[in-house]
């Protein structure tokens, strides 16, 4: 399982990003619309030298667009992740919430927890296995 607050920390930077993109695309097609009213209706083989310029602006947005697709399925991804993360955490009670806490939500290693809470290594990994099962 992956850290929460890297988790956390991950899906703004991608929100952050996807906004980025989208303000991006948005400039640039109203680039386009500023030339054409539609750009559903430039052809290709009629374009002389000087519109040159719209090709690679409606070739950057297709880029976009693609950018936009990959980072929203990442985010969808890992508020998934995040969400199964809460529920475990809401789920634990006891010794398992406070090793699940040190090591999803802290980032502590097993044998760092291990001292912290007077267990071995190998019954808080044990107990984070279990807490993962539920």
């Amino acid at each position: 399982m992956i850290n929460y607050i890297d988790t956390k920390n991950e899906i703004e930077i991608l929100r952050i990003r996807i906004d980025c993109l989208k303000n991006e695309r948005e400039e640039l097609s109203s680039l386009v619309s500023a030339n054409y009213s539609r750009v559903d209706r430039i052809n290709v083989q009629e374009i002389k030298i000087p519109d040159k310029k719209i090709i690679e602006y409606i070739h950057r947005i297709t880029i976009i667009d693609k950018k936009i697709k990959e980072k929203s399925e990442q985010l969808n991804f890992l508020e998934q992740k995040l969400e199964e993360m809460e529920k475990l955490f809401k789920k634990s009670v006891g010794i398992n919430h406070k090793i699940f806490t040190m090591r999803y939500i802290d980032g502590l290693k097993a044998d760092q927890i291990s001292r912290r809470v007077g267990y071995s290594v190998r019954s808080v990994y044990r107990i984070l296995e279990t807490v993962n099962q539920k």
